[in-house]
């Protein structure tokens, strides 16, 4: 029997009780492993094996397929997994126990995510390979000739959070959504979400200017109903006991993920305890990201009537997160460091203006002051910064590259926020390290049918489960041919 507690929606709703996070990164790349990939399947497995991701991901970063019939879907050694995701590569973190060390672990996803296209591309040859975690992209043009078609690219983030929404899995999608579209908790944390962009933002030459946010028209932060491919996408979900944050961007700034990922636990409690401050709704929060976008110190509208500038708003949300926090002795130190960020955060924001280049309060921890800070040194100017300036985007794409062309990380490592280089980890002590010890045993037998993030399932039919996000030991077996598949009892 495991000693690891296993908290119940009630400690959400009167404690603090800690919390597991991960993150999702899409990233985007030119070996063509993807779109080989992609005519693999298209044109019914005609193209030979290189396309397969076991032939170029190193041998010592994997555990085992996620599938035995799946070769594109792995466990890897940290307790993530590395799949392919329609048309990109993408990395899940393990379950970690606090925002430090959710960023070593998306860092080790970096790395094998790079080692591996890397691998690809020579296989291919291929040898200037070019691997970017960019959340977004803006129209570019030459002449008529379009060069990028705005899109957007997945960076979620996961907590583990027991509140009035986890038990809507259970009903109707058209329930579910209608839900959520009603509901003033689901309408406030999108509030704090879209006013989160002064954090989170990681900064993108726009169109109509420097933006900083990558997805300023990316997500709709009160229609939950539908995911289309540009501006309708769902700020946020929850599935069972985790929350998936999905207006995240990707961030190289280690300081400001940690950052993000404390702040939002810290919110999140207002959300648990039915305890956010109504009078802080705001009237079109879409509608404010693309206003912050161009102005982090622009005003937003609140549902009063009332213009108030974003960060101001952000400030009471988080004021009013503190307040709740410290009622209770268990406060997690996590919530409390991001806090303390955030009122230094809030302060330097004030001496910051993009039309006079002066970001030097922000740009030593903050991306998007530090991807501004560094086009500005290239030459760029707050009146230049537009896609229509060839070089300004050229600059703003090497900022998002990763691995040995990584020069936002270079930029940051002067700061003493990011280290260059990571070493591989093993799994966090917290459910990913039994789920990997399982996996191992098991893959050595040649004997896994399927892996994800709760349950092992054999090939000789024993489903292993790991039912508590926080428990490096507990592990639960069924015998399915003795007592026959859950499924089946139904």
């Amino acid at each position: 029997m495991s000693s690891v507690e296993r908290y119940k929606a009630v400690d959400y709703q009167t404690g603090t009780p800690p919390r597991a996070f991960g993150s999702e990164t899409e990233f985007t790349d030119n070996s063509n492993f993807v779109e080989l990939y992609l005519a693999y399947l298209d044109s019914y497995h005609l193209i030979p094996e290189p396309t397969n991701l076991m032939n170029v991901i190193e041998d010592s970063y994997v555990v085992s397929f996620n599938n035995y019939a799946n070769p594109y879907d792995v466990t890897t050694i940290n307790g993530g997994r590395l799949y392919l995701d329609s048309e990109t590569l993408e990395f899940a973190t393990p379950e970690c126990s606090s925002p430090k060390e959710l960023v070593l672990h998306e860092r080790v996803g970096e790395r094998i995510t790079y080692e591996t296209l890397a691998r690809a591309a020579l296989r291919l040859n291929e040898p200037n390979l070019n691997v970017f975690k960019r959340s977004g992209y803006a129209n570019v043009y030459s002449g008529n000739k379009i060069l990028i078609s705005e899109d957007s690219v997945g960076n979620h983030e996961n907590y583990t959070s027991l509140n009035e929404f986890s038990a809507l899995n259970f009903q109707t999608y058209a329930q579910i959504m209608k839900t959520y579209e009603d509901n003033k908790n689901a309408q406030h944390f999108a509030d704090f979400l879209a006013l989160r962009k002064l954090i989170d933002g990681v900064g993108m030459v726009d169109k109509a200017g420097y933006s900083i946010t990558q997805r300023p028209r990316a997500v709709n932060y009160r229609d939950f109903s539908n995911m289309t491919r540009h501006g309708s996408k769902r700020p946020f979900f929850q599935h069972g006991d985790r929350m998936e944050v999905r207006s995240g961007e990707g961030n190289k700034s280690d300081w400001a993920t940690e950052f993000k990922f404390g702040l939002t636990s810290l919110v999140l409690r207002l959300i648990e305890h039915d305890k956010f401050p109504a009078e802080l709704a705001l009237m079109d929060p879409t509608g404010d990201v693309i206003t912050l976008s161009r102005n982090p110190h622009g005003k937003v509208m609140m549902e009063s009537g009332k213009l108030r500038p974003g960060a101001d708003v952000l400030k009471d949300i988080v004021n009013a997160a503190v307040d709740l926090g410290l009622s209770y002795p268990e406060f997690p130190k996590y919530e409390q460091k991001a806090a303390a960020d955030f009122y230094k955060f809030y302060d330097d924001l004030q001496r910051v203006n993009l039309r006079e280049h002066d970001v030097t309060a922000l740009a030593d921890r903050i991306d998007w002051a530090a991807r501004y800070a560094y086009l500005v040194a290239r030459g760029a100017t707050y009146e230049t910064a537009t896609s229509t300036n060839l070089d300004a985007v050229r600059d703003d794409l090497k900022w998002d590259q990763i691995g040995e062309r990584d020069v936002a990380r270079r930029y940051f490592s002067k700061f003493g926020h990011t280290a260059l280089n990571v070493s591989i980890l093993g799994p966090p002590q917290t459910r990913a390290a039994a789920r990997i010890r399982t996996a191992k045993q098991l893959a050595a037998k040649h004997n896994i049918h399927e892996i994800d993030w709760s349950n092992i399932i054999s090939r000789d039919n024993i489903i292993y489960s790991f039912n508590n996000p926080l428990d490096p030991n507990g592990v639960t077996t069924i015998d399915v041919r003795t007592v026959g598949h859950p499924s089946d009892e139904e």
